[in-house]
């Protein structure tokens, strides 16, 4: 399936799997909302019953920011619905746990009404839908560690392959074939014996914040934990701890907050350099697998010399972009322009 097909017929084509995965039938109600989201409406039919949705149509595998999305529901007179021409189980893992609909036109699909629950992942892509594409090493759980690396510290860009394998906390063989992978596509480039040049950066830049939640944070051990309050100030509790004696840092919210003073949090990320057993007295944290706090692994490497409270910039912007809430993407747009413009 060609990747530059027009939306309507994307949407037919999803329809039409979902019918022959499900039995569930479904039609365009209406084809645009308002010129701001352009989005068809669609009625789901099922057991006497219409679910209407706002579809988005995306034309290409690579979605980019489901919880972008997830968080124009607000604004939406109905869930909005990602439709695609192929979505990976990993995405579908994410956009159910976010709560954000979905069909695509290989038969995959996750829709919630009442009295309606459908979540299909694993479908094959169909014959005529399988593409040729480069393996993008760059894109890799490993690669995403060494573009991290070149984005936040591009003094190292012409160091020494081993001398990068330790910055980026990935084995050196790993470097050789995301190198070449950027310079096939255009973000290095290196004249004869001269030095290498980071190019598009801002590209790359948006390239690692679609893959990192789906590809690079899920390998990062997160854990969720509850906190058990002692006192009425309770939700603000994190303003009068400090993660430094812990080796951790605020992600997420809380870093969203502390870095622009906009956001007020209602969920918790803590990145931590070593082991997590540490935090959970202290903090009064508890297990708890729907809790509103995550811990995670960092992924970066640890300087002694940096006392900030919070993850990197760019760490703390992803974690937006992924929530489905419309406050922290409008954060995320702060943190954007105010330390990559």
């Amino acid at each position: 399936m060609p990747e530059d097909l027009p939306d309507q017929m994307i949407l037919q084509d999803a329809l039409s799997a979902l019918f022959e995965a499900t039995g569930l039938q479904g039609k365009v109600a209406a084809e645009a909302i308002e010129p701001s989201f352009p989005g068809a409406v669609l009625d789901i039919f099922y057991a006497g019953k219409a679910a209407k949705f706002v579809a988005e149509v995306k034309g290409a595998d690579g979605v980019q920011f489901p919880g972008a999305l997830k968080a124009k529901e607000d604004l939406l007179p109905h869930p909005p619905l990602l439709v695609a021409p192929y979505i990976t189980r990993q995405t579908a893992e994410r956009c159910r746990e976010m709560g954000l609909a979905f069909i695509d036109a290989a038969g995959n699909a996750y829709l919630e009404a009442p009295d309606l629950f459908v979540f299909v992942t694993g479908q094959p892509r169909k014959p005529d839908m399988i593409i040729e594409k480069p393996n993008y090493q760059a894109l890799t759980p490993t690669g995403l560690r060494l573009v991290f690396m070149l984005l936040t510290n591009p003094s190292l860009l012409n160091a020494p392959y081993r001398e990068l394998a330790r910055a980026a906390g990935i084995a050196i063989g790993g470097i050789g074939r995301a190198i070449k992978d950027l310079e096939y596509r255009g973000y290095l480039t290196k004249e004869g014996q001269g030095p290498r040049r980071l190019l598009a950066a801002d590209q790359l830049r948006k390239e690692w914040l679609v893959h990192y939640p789906i590809k690079l944070r899920p390998k990062l051990q997160p854990r969720r934990f509850t906190r058990i309050f002692m006192n009425a100030f309770a939700p603000d509790w994190w303003k009068n701890t400090d993660l430094h004696p812990y080796g951790a840092v605020w992600g997420g919210e809380v870093g969203a907050d502390i870095l622009t003073g906009y956001l007020r949090p209602e969920k918790v990320t803590i990145y931590a350099h070593g082991p997590i057993e540490p935090l959970l007295t202290p903090l009064r944290l508890k297990p708890d697998p729907r809790g509103d706090i995550e811990i995670l692994q960092t992924f970066w490497d640890k300087n002694d010399d940096d006392h900030s409270p919070t993850a990197p910039p760019l760490v703390v912007l992803a974690d937006l972009m992924d929530s489905g809430n419309a406050r922290a993407i409008e954060t995320a747009k702060l943190i954007y322009e105010r330390f990559f413009n």
